[in-house]
């Protein structure tokens, strides 16, 4: 507990608690389980039409418990740490099946941050006394940083090479107007370390940054870190059983010799601008969303922004109403979901609430992970025998379709052009959904905002024409068009055994066994790789955690065993892939021909994960051995 506000100001604030965790936080910090009276349990859709799924009466139920839970914490203090019985009874309190809480107890206590279940149980030099391994992280982003923090940990002698001038990968780089997270912040966190109490329910660039800054810092990861240096090609090295990376930096050219190279660079890193005739000519000013460049002053300019993705919609509202005239050019809608808290802060009350209340945090978080763990996973699986005519896949994803398109109704008022150009032809889920709390339609109802539903399909010096012939003038373009997703690690060769590089042998169609490993790499591993993207279930960092986890266990495995290398077997990865490629098939994404990034340009969904967060914590909690090529380190 950090603080000890009086009562009133506690009473005001349970008024803004939150209704579904602040009776397992109390009965965890006070004892009392006769706090969790089971007719006041949360539901856990999705979309429940209350908060919780509780009624008014059942949520002032709620305060006057929590209200004297919080009296008895205030007067004698919190309690040591509870039985497990204990925990199973709050948590099943909280999450409607005991036998999921009793299967997964470890992981909700590792989430709750009771225990740091993930800390390596193992070293280098306790499991091989005299033996050194040496790591390059490429990347210090979100990834790069828990990465780096688990290697170091484990006793492995660690570099991190980032690219840019500073820590913070993604949020370093993309600093467009609007830039936010997508996922609530609560769950959008590391795991481990000091709880980080939230200003905002979905945080903007500059927060995070600071957050992943300093966790870096906490973590001791920063001074392992080399910035600026640009990692041009990592080589197999058969002969010494190390990889030979190559760097750039204002140092010159060097080379760095490994035993492992794990790639942090992740699915959304390098832009993506088409290539159109006539772009040239344009000259400047035009650049990317994710290379922003505030030296262009925006105001009294005609701006065009070429998109509407995730980044484009969150740029428009901030650019409506401070340029002359916004044009955005639409190939195709996304469809967009309702988010009240999109760009609300966290109420102080609520605040105050998780600075008195031990471990608030921990039990909202574990709220989080439990809602996201199938998430809207059901809304998106195709159902056979349905014939939803090409825009949705199932009864529950036709259902959804209508739930959003009567949002858009209720938002644009008299304006059917608007409403049919932004009402997508595909099913929900097929493309990302954008979250959104009313400001993309308000911005584009503005007088000085016109939305063309045609793509962009050349440029002029003073515009862009689109692809029912029309041109249309413009001082700036932005261009919101998103990344070369499948290319994981553009633009460095990577060269494994026998010469091959990963593009020859992904060929347009990358595929890692978990994620993590591909034949002929050895010792190479991946964050965010192949069928790691999650995109209605739960957050990136939860997935990630899982696979960092993974690689400790598997260089475990490398120095127990006296071994030098290991590499997935080709079997191992053809079962793997059949086994994605079978779930995706089943989702509204695999499912409906809409082109995405998600999909390689033959069609296949090389970037999503079907399957809920349990799903791949079974799959990724243990290593074995038999899917691999492990190599014997040779005698000195």
């Amino acid at each position: 507990m950090t603080t000890t506000p009086d009562r009133a100001a506690l009473t005001e604030a349970l008024e803004v608690c939150d209704l579904a965790t602040i009776l397992p936080a109390l009965a965890a910090a006070t004892g009392d389980l006769s706090l969790l009276d089971p007719t006041l349990r949360p539901s856990d859709a999705m979309f429940a039409e209350t908060e919780a799924g509780l009624s008014l009466d059942q949520a002032q139920q709620v305060r006057a418990l929590a209200e004297r839970g919080l009296n008895q914490l205030l007067d004698h203090g919190p309690v040591d740490a509870l039985p497990r019985e204990d925990l199973v009874t709050i948590m099943h309190w909280l999450l409607p099946d005991r036998d999921v809480v009793e299967q997964y107890f470890d992981l909700f206590v590792h989430e709750l941050g009771l225990a740091d279940l993930r800390t390596p149980t193992w070293s280098v030099p306790a499991v091989a006394p005299g033996r050194t391994l040496s790591a390059i992280v490429i990347g210090a982003g979100m990834s790069g940083i828990v990465t780096a923090h688990r290697l170091l940990q484990a006793g492995l002698t660690v570099t991190v090479i980032e690219k840019d001038a500073e820590i913070g990968g993604t949020w370093f780089e993309n600093t467009y107007p609007g830039c936010r997270v997508d996922v609530a912040n609560h769950l959008y966190s590391y795991s481990f370390g000091t709880r980080e109490n939230w200003t905002n329910y979905h945080s903007p660039q500059c927060d995070l940054l600071a957050y992943f800054r300093r966790v870096a810092n906490d973590c001791g990861v920063t001074p392992h870190v080399r910035l600026a240096t640009t990692v041009t090609g990592c080589t197999w090295d058969e002969a010494a059983q190390q990889w030979q990376v190559q760097l750039e930096s204002d140092r010159g050219h060097e080379i760095a010799v490994v035993d492992v190279v794990v790639s942090c660079v992740g699915q959304l890193n390098h832009p993506r601008i088409p290539d159109l005739p006539g772009i040239e000519a344009f000259g400047d000013p035009q650049f990317h969303t994710a290379r922003w460049n505030h030296e262009v002053d925006l105001s009294g300019a005609r701006v065009g922004i070429v998109g509407t993705g995730s980044s484009a919609l969150q740029v428009i509202p901030e650019l409506a109403g401070t340029v002359a005239h916004l044009t955005v050019f639409e190939r195709s809608p996304s469809w967009l979901a309702p988010a009240l808290t999109y760009r609300q802060s966290v109420p102080e009350g609520l605040r105050l609430l998780f600075d008195t209340i031990p471990n608030a945090m921990g039990w909202l978080r574990l709220w989080l992970v439990w809602k996201n763990c199938e998430g809207l996973l059901a809304l998106a699986r195709v159902d056979d025998t349905f014939d939803g005519g090409g825009t949705s896949v199932s009864l529950m994803n036709e259902g959804f379709r209508e739930i959003l398109t009567a949002v858009l109704e209720a938002y644009l008022p008299g304006r059917p052009d608007l409403l049919q150009a932004m009402t997508p032809d595909y099913p929900p889920l097929a493309r990302r959904i954008v979250p959104d709390d009313g400001s993309i339609p308000a911005a584009l109802l503005r007088d000085d905002v016109d939305l063309i539903h045609h793509g962009v399909t050349a440029v002029t010096p003073s515009g862009v024409v689109t692809d029912d012939g029309t041109h249309h003038d413009v001082d700036v373009i932005i261009w919101a068009t998103g990344f070369h997703a499948q290319d994981f690690l553009l633009p460095m060769p990577v060269v494994g055994r026998g010469g091959l590089t990963l593009d020859a042998a992904w060929d347009g169609e990358p595929a890692a066994h978990l994620g993590i490993c591909v034949p002929g790499f050895p010792n190479l591993f991946f964050t965010y790789g192949p069928n790691t993207n999650i995109v209605i279930n739960g957050s990136i960092i939860y997935f990630t955690e899982l696979e960092v986890d993974w690689i400790t266990k598997a260089l475990h495995h490398l120095v127990a065993t006296n071994a030098s290398s290991l590499e997935a077997r080709p079997e191992a990865l053809e079962r793997w892939v059949n086994y994605v490629d079978a779930t995706n098939a089943k989702m509204a994404w695999g499912a409906s021909s809409v082109m995405s990034w998600y999909k390689s340009a033959s069609g296949r969904v090389t970037q999503n994960w079907g399957e809920s967060l349990l799903a791949y914590y079974d799959i990724t909690k243990t290593f074995d051995p038999s899917d691999y090529v492990v190599t014997p380190r040779r005698p000195a």
